[in-house]
């Protein structure tokens, strides 16, 4: 559905008055995210599917970091094709060639 959302970026944008033990399981979610996106995006660059400059954990960080954003966007305006063409848009640039 258009509406969800994911729970721990919206926990995020209140991070600073969660609870303790909800910040380090929000910490964490984003921790492993990123690092599996870092690995797929590893792994898509050596088979040439994929082409980008710099590190794949740096790339990884923006990736993440822009769906969360166009994600919380997209809930404000009430404009999910925001979310979808803020992925489609970073995907096309992650794989010019696709």
């Amino acid at each position: 559905s258009g509406e969800r959302l994911c729970l721990c970026g919206m926990l995020a944008t209140e991070y600073a008055t969660l609870p303790e033990p909800l910040q380090r399981e929000v910490g964490r979610f984003f921790v492993r995210t990123e690092a599996w996106l870092a690995r797929i995006l590893a792994e898509g660059r050596d088979e040439g599917e994929s082409a980008f400059e710099g590190s794949p954990t740096a790339v990884a960080r923006t990736f993440f970091s822009a769906l969360e954003g166009a994600m919380i966007a997209a809930r404000t305006f009430g404009q999910v094709e925001r979310l979808s063409t803020s992925g489609q848009w970073l995907v096309d640039a992650l794989c010019p060639d696709r």
